[in-house]
């Protein structure tokens, strides 16, 4: 299990597991104990030890839901890999679950060398340029798309082994992003039908609307 430390340190590309699964969503974190970023050199690295924060998890309020972890890495290594993988009755069965939600809320990724999809090691630079060329901007649990919100051709979307998300679905599905390195990703998104509500700030809002 990562600590919020260590989850941030996978944020940034400096631990780079090939297939990880978080078993302790139900902790709500405060922000606060987060700390600096190590590299800032006018900041402390961190206001808590990684390993000194067990009496502050058991303390923090729990929100008591059940959790399904799915081990899998993010890209299949192949098509046959994925299908292999997706036969295991577990995953299917979680697949089965994700389909029956009545709600689903994912985070909006950007594309390039800082993306999630690169920094994490499930694309590698080829891939990645590839994308780029093909004019992918954004993923949604790992399916890639355009800045019109087309869904790309492209052989990362044959290895994805997330859930399918039903376009223009007749369930709330909530896209969670903001900045401006992510403005066309979340615009694709939109235009996609992936997602049919936004999280955002005002700021990233704003140019939105103005795009």
């Amino acid at each position: 299990e990562l600590t919020q430390y260590g989850k941030y340190l996978l944020s940034i590309g400096m631990f780079k597991p090939a297939m990880y699964a978080f078993f302790d969503d139900d902790v709500v974190y405060d922000i606060q104990y987060q700390g600096n970023p190590p590299n800032d050199a006018d900041a402390n690295p961190s206001t808590e030890n990684q390993k000194e924060i067990e009496k502050r998890i058991k303390e923090t309020p729990r929100v008591k839901a059940q959790h399904y972890p799915m081990p899998l890495p993010v890209i299949a290594g192949s098509e046959i890999e994925r299908e292999q993988l997706h036969q295991q009755a577990h995953i299917a069965r979680i697949h089965k679950l994700a389909r029956q939600a009545d709600i689903t809320f994912v985070g909006i990724g950007n594309l390039g060398n800082t993306s999630p999809l690169h920094v994490d090691g499930f694309i590698n630079d080829n891939e990645t340029q590839s994308l780029s060329s093909m004019g992918a901007t954004g993923e949604v649990i790992g399916w890639v798309y355009n800045r019109e919100g087309a869904i790309v051709d492209c052989e990362v979307n044959r290895r994805v082994t997330s859930s399918k998300l039903t376009l223009a679905s007749d369930k709330p599905v909530v896209g969670i992003a903001a900045g401006m390195n992510k403005k066309d990703a979340i615009l694709g998104a939109l235009r996609s039908k992936l997602i049919n509500s936004l999280i955002t700030n005002e700021t990233t809002a704003q140019a939105l609307l103005n795009s």
